[in-house]
């Protein structure tokens, strides 16, 4: 039995605050002609850094986040809707990283 598997997160992926993730940390890297996303990367609500989560899967030596990463809070933390950990929701429907 292999690893658990996750849809690959990607620049302009969802959050479970309504954001969608911003791709900072590289720019030749991609899933379905989208971003990979990775350890560090925003949120379009400011800040919401992600937490890496893909199993021994790097770009330029970066932890690679799948669906269901988790997130720091972003910039509209205390408010209601998930904002103080705004976690991946969505991610590549044929691109997958272990978990």
């Amino acid at each position: 039995m292999g690893l658990p598997v996750l849809p690959t997160h990607r620049e302009d992926d969802g959050r479970i605050c309504g954001a969608a993730t911003d791709v900072i940390n590289q720019d030749d890297v991609f899933a379905n002609w989208k971003l990979v996303s990775s350890t560090g990367d925003p949120n379009t609500h400011g800040a919401g850094n992600l937490v890496g989560n893909a199993d021994e899967v790097y770009v330029h030596n970066i932890l690679v986040c799948g669906d269901v990463a988790l997130a720091s809070a972003d910039d509209l933390c205390p408010a209601a809707g998930g904002h103080c950990g705004p976690n991946t929701n969505s991610g590549s429907p044929d691109v997958f990283v272990g978990s």
